[in-house]
Order: structure tokens, then sequence, then C-alpha cells
């Protein structure tokens, strides 16, 4: 059972997050000769006693796609190469299974102290479930996940003038839903949210030394520049001014 999870958390971190499982192959190849030195050889031992047996409870049906994924970096690769060559690649370029049997008589298999595993992964390989992390989506599935959340986070009346912001991402539109903003009145944090995710997928902004009429008129349609408007004495009123301020205020700070 210690063996089992800790393998499982190197298999499922390789695709989205490959840093954690480098870093515990890494722990692999190095407490070998360094935990105990004048018993580097019953470490080494140990740990491949304990591979063996994931592979033979059917942990993981095969370690070389673990041990020689292309996500590792190169030098990685090569110590995991060298400290488990059993485990890697055979020299046809096929991945092994195991540790083969000829050349490794020396490598005890397990005994009474064996780790013991869950028992209902001796019937049926483990069912690795899909991984659904965001880190594997396009930004724009990713905002497209968040759009609803976004217009939540806002009082119901409020609501149509954000969808109609997310869909036309022009000055326009922000100030309809600015005006709009009164009682009950929208938290900082919610617009900063908004208008953060309209900044994200919007192109960036260029304007050259001297800009064209239509450059100008480009810049001035973004819905962040609707928003000084309402910093000018006279244009609104102090609370829709102060939400405004608070507002570009969460923006920058996130």
């Amino acid at each position: 059972m210690n063996i089992e999870p800790a393998i499982l958390v190197m298999h499922h971190s390789m695709r989205s997050h490959p840093a954690v499982t480098a870093t515990l192959l890494d722990f692999l190849c190095r407490i070998i000769p360094n935990f105990y030195p004048p018993f580097a050889d019953k470490v080494k031992q140990g740990i491949f006693n304990s591979l063996q047996q994931i592979i033979e409870k059917r942990v993981l049906p095969n370690l070389q796609p673990l041990f020689d994924s292309p996500k590792l970096d190169r030098e990685l690769r090569t110590t995991v190469r060298e400290t488990f060559k059993e485990f890697c690649s055979n020299g046809n370029g096929e991945g092994v299974s195991g540790i083969r049997d000829e050349g490794n008589e020396d490598i005890p298999r397990g005994g009474p102290d064996e780790p013991a595993f869950s028992d209902d992964e001796d019937d049926a390989p483990p069912h690795i479930a899909e991984d659904t992390d965001d880190d594997d989506l396009p930004l724009s599935e990713v905002r497209a996940r968040e759009r609803p959340e976004l217009a939540a986070a806002l009082p119901v009346i409020l609501r149509p003038f954000a969808e109609t912001l997310l869909d036309e991402r022009t000055s326009v539109a922000a100030t309809a839903l600015l005006d709009a903003c009164g009682s009950p009145s929208p938290t900082p944090t919610a617009l900063a949210d908004l208008f953060v995710a309209i900044l994200q997928e919007a192109p960036p902004l260029k304007m050259s030394r001297f800009p064209s009429p239509s450059e100008l008129e480009t810049i001035l349609n973004s819905p962040i520049f609707s928003m000084f408007h309402y910093l000018v004495p006279g244009n609104s009123t102090e609370g829709r001014r102060k939400l405004v301020l608070e507002t570009l205020k969460e923006i920058y700070t996130q």
C-alpha cells in the first residue's frame, strides 16, 4: 500500500505536472547511493523489488513510458536509464514490462516482507480516471468553462449586460454594463474578473508613434478605456466612480 499510491502519483502527474514526476524520479535515483552508502546495494535491491512488485500486481503494466518519457529532461532520462535500465526500453527500442529473467539472478524477488497492495488490484488492473486538469485544455475552452461563473458572480439584473460584453468586447457594451451598476451593486472583484477575462482573450493593443484615426478608434473601443470616463468628475455618481476605482485596483493586482 505504500508503493502503490506513490507510483500512481508519478503516473498521473506526468501528463499535466511533469515536474512532480521528475522530482520523485530524481529522488529515487539519488537515494540509492546517498541514503546509506555502505548499504547502497541493499537500497537498490529494495527499490528494484518494489518496482517488480508494481508490475506483477498490475498497478502499472509497464514502467518504460514513465521512466523514458520525453517530458523528462535529457539529463534525468539518462540517469533513470542507467539506474533502472531493466525497466526501460530494450535494445530494439521496445518497451519491457519488467525485469528480464536473464542476467538478473542477483536481484532478489519479494519475500515475506514484500510490500502489500490493495486486494482488489489482484484480479483487475486499476481504473485510471480521466485527467480533467485545465492545464491540458486550450485557453479558449478554459474561458468557455469560466464564462457562466463570471456572469453568475454579478447581480441578476447585470448578467445580460455581462453576456453582451463577453460577446461583443466593445466599449459600448462595457459602458452599458457600468451604467446599469446601481443597487444592488456588483463587487469590484466580480467586475475585475470579468474585465480580466476579456483582456486576456483580446489581441494586444498596439499604437504607432503617430497613430492613425483607425488606430485610435480601435484603442478607444477597448472595454477597459470605457472605465476611465467614470473617473472624470461630473461624469458619474460618486458611488459608481468608487466602484470603477476599486475595480481598476483589483485588475492591477491580478
